[in-house]
């Protein structure tokens, strides 16, 4: 019985150390962007880094309002998509 126990509370240990975090929304107004390094900051100063997921950089012009869609990787707010916003 014990045995049992210790084993199911093993797999459930395997099956949710694996389980990547749910992507995160966040909207806010483009106070900068750093093209080199790929950090859009908004007016909040919270910065976040395009990844290549997202297709295209055009829509990020400081002072437009944005959604991005991350996930925190490594401390950083890593960008997974970028729409734009109605001011």
């Amino acid at each position: 019985m014990n045995r049992a126990i210790v084993c199911l509370l093993a797999a459930g240990l395997l099956l949710t150390a694996g389980t990547p975090a749910w992507a995160r929304d966040a909207k806010g107004k483009i106070k900068s962007y750093d093209e080199t390094t790929q950090v859009v900051e908004f007016e909040d100063g919270t910065q976040y880094v395009i990844t290549d997921k997202v297709k295209t950089t055009e829509k990020i012009k400081v002072g437009k309002q944005v959604k991005v869609t991350y996930d925190e990787q490594d401390g950083k707010n890593m960008v997974t998509a970028l729409e734009e916003e109605a001011p």
